[in-house]
């Protein structure tokens, strides 16, 4: 009896172990891949693991790769670029050669920052304190030296309290040259198409503040000091960027395919600073792209802001927070306006529409001619609405001002998502399709080029049975600007619009 109670007392104890470990995620003997993160929040992960599927490159090497674990499923977030200043040069993590002469730096990990890189065989466990569930897990990342004679040393520590956030501090390696400027910048903004930048009193617009550039480079204008950026309650200065879709997993860049495809749910990402860890140096650094990296297809819906950053005078040890959250900035961090689309957006219905909804909860009609097949039959036309071009060989309805057509009908009980092609001019304001449940704007999209569709999957799942109206408008004064939807149609559960899983 004695020997069963103590067996029983050992697997109890083994058992509580696993679950004060399995909350804090950090390799855990030779092989394992450098994961490290906190289970139900943020991730970190380098070369040659990936924060998606730990086995294969999680993106290109030089970078640091930030995500989250959600039910069981990992997600990229965003890279982080180590770029320091040193000697007047500003040297690039992710574009310098590494001593095997491969694009991107290598990275090294070491238990402290104190501690110097060992060889291949050995694994870096992190360093872990605190009782559970107010624990944190630090360890560093050393790259190797870079050209202008800088070598930086990032502190990486992540914390149970604040699963959302990491904490990144910068030190200066033995034989550094000396640092002006050690920065971190979060360099795809344009996966998630985040497409606001929050500031104290104002917002800004990606396609508004870069309007008219369409190259495939990247495009800078000003940066904004400290004093533009927002305070918050407990003395820290926060910046965000924001995407301004309902959810950008919705939008295939590339249809059947992953590239570019943003899998994660919609998130505000920041940098935060608290309280006594900045001074006047301190400002905000965004640029934007109209294409993708290394492609030259312009992005879904319009530019986006690529690399967002803190940048300050260097001083050993300083700290800044990269994170993210499902949550409006206002309602996290107390900014004093909203912006979609966490803030709801509403409209008036006239009486012909209201008329029309009406007769659709009657009858229980479904969206009907989505193919075009019979012209414009069934869709509803106000202005030149009548001068859209309906293609029934191609499925598809091209505008050519100024106008709308629409449909109202109820949703399908068994309809998971609403689906189409969309190409066109990029004209979020006047030239888009939405859809609405009656008043309040459920999804729009507008184009960005001519002759490269986006997929668009439309989440209509929460509309089932409802009645919502689906129009396509363009009141652009642009006579070159056109919208093409194609391919339309509401699918069921089981059914898959393209071969991307």
């Amino acid at each position: 009896m004695k020997k069963t109670i103590s067996i029983f007392c050992v697997a109890l104890f083994l058992l509580i172990i696993f679950e004060l470990e399995a909350e804090v995620i950090h390799p855990q003997k030779p092989g394992d891949p450098l994961i490290y993160g906190i289970s139900g929040g943020a991730l970190i992960a380098v070369h040659p693991y990936g924060i998606r599927d730990p086995q294969k490159p999680g993106g290109p090497r030089g970078l640091i790769y930030v995500g989250y674990e959600e039910k069981g499923e990992r997600q990229l977030v965003n890279y982080i670029a180590i770029e320091p200043i040193a000697r007047g040069r500003r040297n690039y993590s992710e574009l310098e050669k590494g001593s095997d002469r491969k694009n991107g730096k290598i990275f090294h990990i070491t238990n402290r920052v104190e501690e110097p890189p060992g060889n291949d065989t050995d694994f870096p466990t992190g360093t872990i304190k605190g009782e559970q569930g107010n624990r944190s897990l630090s360890f560093a990342i050393h790259p190797e030296p870079f050209e202008n004679g800088s070598i930086p040393v990032i502190e990486v520590s992540l914390f149970e309290n604040k699963p959302d956030r990491i904490r990144f501090r910068a030190f200066a390696a033995s034989g550094s040259a000396s640092m002006t400027q050690c920065i971190l910048t979060a360099t795809m903004g344009n996966y998630s198409r985040c497409r606001y930048l929050w500031l104290a009193k104002e917002s800004i617009f990606a396609p508004s503040l870069y309007e008219g550039y369409k190259d495939s480079g990247f495009i800078e204008k000003e940066s904004y000091p400290y004093s533009r950026l927002h305070k918050t309650a407990d003395g820290g200065i926060v910046a965000v960027i924001t995407p301004d879709e309902f959810d950008p997993r919705e939008t295939v860049p590339f249809p059947g395919k992953r590239s570019w495809h943003y899998a994660g749910k919609r998130l505000a990402q920041f940098w935060y600073k608290p309280e006594g860890t900045f001074d006047a140096s301190l400002h905000c650094r965004v640029n934007g792209r109209y294409t993708y990296w290394a492609s030259h297809n312009p992005i879904p819906g319009g530019m986006a802001f690529e690399n967002f950053e803190l940048v300050e005078d260097f001083i050993p040890g300083r700290e800044s927070w990269f994170g993210f959250t499902d949550r409006s900035p206002l309602e996290k961090f107390g900014f004093p306006y909203n912006l979609p689309p966490w803030k709801e957006r509403k409209r008036t219905i006239d009486a012909s529409e209201n008329q029309y909804m009406n007769e659709a909860i009657k009858s229980g009609g479904i969206l009907s001619n989505a193919d075009f097949q019979n012209g414009l039959e069934n869709w509803r036309k106000e202005g030149d609405g009548s001068k859209f071009i309906p293609s029934a060989s191609e499925k598809k309805v091209t505008t050519f001002q100024k106008g709308r057509i629409y449909q109202t009908f109820i949703v399908p009980k068994n309809a998971d998502k609403m689906t189409f092609l969309i190409s066109g001019a990029m004209n979020p304001g006047e030239l888009y399709i939405a859809l609405w449940d009656r008043e309040i704007l459920w999804r729009k999209a507008t184009g960005a080029d001519a002759g490269n569709p986006a997929e668009i999957r439309w989440d209509v799942k929460p509309l089932r049975g409802k009645a919502v109206t689906l129009e396509i408008c363009d009141y652009s004064s642009d006579p070159e600007d056109f919208l093409c939807i194609k391919n339309l149609e509401a699918l069921g559960m089981d059914e898959s619009p393209s071969n991307l899983k």
